[in-house]
């Protein structure tokens, strides 16, 4: 479990709490517009108990659409919870790259994968025939560029794995350990076991009911395939005895590691099920949690699925599996089949290939990705290219949605939009044509047919544009003979004349100006007096009103009004989905919620003789009869009195006595 402050572990174990994502990608951190994110993850792959998983987390994130590309970067996962609309600590959830995303105009939605996708490649190690897990381990890490964590792991002989995978070794290491591969917060790929930190779910904090099996699961006998005899038989060698137990292949388990392993797993119980609960982004996947149900018992219970879910909340869901003695079967890849697997992939098809050298004269790939490609000479027919960095272009027919150079020599070119440091072209028109020209340095041209341009200096003889949007036009700066445009956006204007029918400009300078028909798609309002707005519509999905002391805060559909201090009364859905009220006095302690009144709430003392029914039987246990006794008589506590009514025919006993021994007839 992941370690924070005090404070943050206060506040995470209250009701209501919100969060607050971040996604720290390069020196960008990206907190607003992030709309849902849910994390997957776990120890456990398999339905049932096993060791050796090398589970990959991923996320799946929508938020509002950005300019941020995503697609092929890393980005570092952060949630934190918001006290008083900010965040003092941020959790990280680890390191993760994003695929290609799904974008349209209002929003962007991907999936990007922990580092251990970086494992999908063939471990080829230059070691002795006999080595060790550590030397194997440092030899993966150096092979992905992926920290491989060795501290605190004992050396395990073993032969050199040959004609794996990287993930394939880390998963038969990390069996030899008896435990499982998982990569990290930090993005480092660890081998953890399971640990039990005491932390304890309460019924007051899941949804539904703990959904969990009749009995405990309790490991009782491991066994490993390590390969076959002369005869072409399965070897195996086992730990314990029992029914409830594990099966799986690893051709490089000896009788002794096995021991080794029974010794630390021997026995281990735990309850199989699946809880939703209030989030907590602390608990990792090696985690034990104690869940209590309604009735009372607690059970342990490994997070080995485990999810989280973001979207301005947090909901946690772990599952642990399991099956019973009856459904158990070994599910087992045996040495056999993955030999004749890779029979198949060497002599038929590859599917699925992972190499780390390839060299060939002649390569016909129809579909080809590449993280780093180096090339003599290449002749490519279509080019789709997100950043393009070359030191010598020479291009015959260029034609280019978008570009960004210092130098561009061309014979021909057919630019839709060019962003150029520097400039110089002879002729911009005819051949050459341009439907949009962005140029932050200089423009030289002596006839120019052009639809957008900027420029901080420009000299031209003959100018007719259709569209212009110029900052700063003086006539000393810009000289130009003739000027005709459709439409022309202009921040300042200097001149000494002007005429025109229809004039839109985004800043007007007079005494006095009048618009006959205005509209106001985007503005910028100094201030604004409320009795000019009419017909409002707002969206509370997130809204803050600030007061003197205080503030309002709309979040979907929950409202909060604070002090200068803290939360005093909310209103609305709650972090369990219902709708009620909840009022705090000022020291925080809750005064009324949905089932009316607290004792904090009863202070002063208001119950009065018209709060009493008429029909209220008050039982006689909750008198104090003494006091009562006290109050007819004064002083004493002898009930005193000189008539006793005896039955409903007002018969009385008019007599005093000093005992009485007998019933009255």
């Amino acid at each position: 479990m992941y370690q924070t402050s005090v404070a943050f572990g206060n506040l995470i174990q209250q009701d209501s709490r919100t969060f607050r994502a971040q996604l720290a990608l390069g020196d960008n951190s990206i907190t607003e517009g992030i709309m849902s994110i849910r994390l997957n993850g776990g120890s456990n792959s398999e339905d049932d108990f096993s060791i050796g998983s090398a589970v990959s987390q991923y996320v799946e994130i929508t938020m509002a659409a950005s300019d941020t590309l995503f697609e092929g970067h890393e980005f570092l996962l952060e949630l934190g919870i918001v006290v008083n609309d900010t965040v003092e600590e941020y959790v990280p959830m680890g390191y993760f790259t994003a695929e290609k995303p799904d974008t349209d105009e209002e929003e962007i939605s991907f999936t990007a994968y922990d580092r251990m996708m970086k494992m999908e490649r063939a471990c080829f190690l230059e070691l002795p025939q006999v080595t060790n897990t550590i030397a194997v381990l440092n030899a993966v890490s150096t092979i992905t560029g992926v920290t491989v964590v060795t501290t605190g792991l004992a050396s395990i002989s073993m032969d050199k794995p040959v004609g794996y995978t990287c993930r394939e070794v880390l998963s038969c290491i990390a069996q030899m350990y008896g435990g499982f591969a998982v990569c990290n917060r930090s993005g480092q790929i660890e081998i953890r076991t399971y640990e039990d930190h005491n932390y304890t779910v309460g019924t007051g904090r899941y949804w539904d009911t703990f959904t969990h099996n009749d009995y405990a699961f309790t490991l009782q006998k491991i066994t490993c395939y390590t390969g076959r005899d002369e005869d072409g038989k399965d070897v195996s060698i086992t730990a314990g005895s029992g029914v409830r137990g594990i099966s799986f292949s690893n051709p490089f388990m000896s009788q002794s590691v096995l021991n080794s392993i029974w010794a630390d797993l021997g026995n281990f119980t735990y309850m199989p099920g699946s809880l939703k609960f209030l989030g907590d982004p602390r608990i990792d996947p090696w985690d034990i949690l104690t869940v209590e149900d309604l009735n009372g018992n607690t059970y342990k219970v490994p997070a080995m699925k485990l999810s989280q879910d973001f979207d301005g909340g947090l909901c946690t869901e772990i599952e642990a599996v399991g099956k019973s003695e009856a459904e158990q079967s070994s599910g087992f890849q045996g040495p056999n089949t993955r030999q004749m697997d890779r029979y198949y992939a060497e002599l038929v098809l590859l599917d699925h290939a992972v190499v780390n050298k390839l060299d060939a004269d002649t390569a016909d790939l129809r579909y080809a990705s590449i993280e780093r490609m180096e090339a003599v000479e290449a002749s490519i027919q279509d080019l789709d290219v997100t950043k393009l960095t070359a030191r010598v272009a020479i291009i015959e027919n260029a034609y280019i949605a978008r570009a960004e150079v210092n130098t561009l020599l061309a014979d021909y070119a057919s630019v839709a939009q060019l962003n150029a440091v520097n400039a110089q072209v002879t002729n911009i028109s005819g051949e050459l044509s341009t439907y949009k020209t962005q140029i932050a340095g200089q423009l030289t041209a002596f006839d120019a047919d052009i639809t957008s341009l900027k420029a901080k200096d420009a000299e031209l003889e003959t100018a007719l544009i259709g569209t212009a949007k110029v900052t700063d036009l003086e006539a000393i700066r810009t000289r130009t003979q003739q000027l005709e445009t459709d439409v022309a956006g202009i921040n300042t204007l200097v001149n000494g004349n002007l005429t025109s029918d229809n004039i839109q400009s985004m800043v007007i300078t007079g005494d006095k100006f009048t618009m006959e028909n205005g509209f106001i798609k985007s503005a910028m309002i100094d201030s604004l007096a409320a009795d000019k707005i009419t017909g409002l519509d707002i969206n509370t999905t997130k809204l803050t009103v600030h007061s003197n002391d205080g503030k309002s805060t709309w979040t979907d559909n929950t409202i909060q009004i604070s002090d200068a201090d803290r939360v005093r009364v909310q209103i609305g859905e709650d972090a369990f989905g219902d709708y009620n009220i909840y009022i705090w006095d000022p020291s925080g302690n809750l005064m009324w919620n949905a089932t009316g009144a607290t004792s904090a709430g009863l202070n002063d003392g208001i119950i009065k003789d018209v709060a009493v029914a008429a029909d209220a039987n008050i039982s006689g246990n909750k008198l104090d009869i003494e006091s009562v006794i006290r109050e007819v008589n004064g002083a004493t506590t002898t009930i005193k009195g000189t008539r006793i009514k005896l039955d409903e025919q007002n018969q009385t006993l008019d007599a005093a006595f000093t005992s009485l021994k007998t019933y009255a007839e």
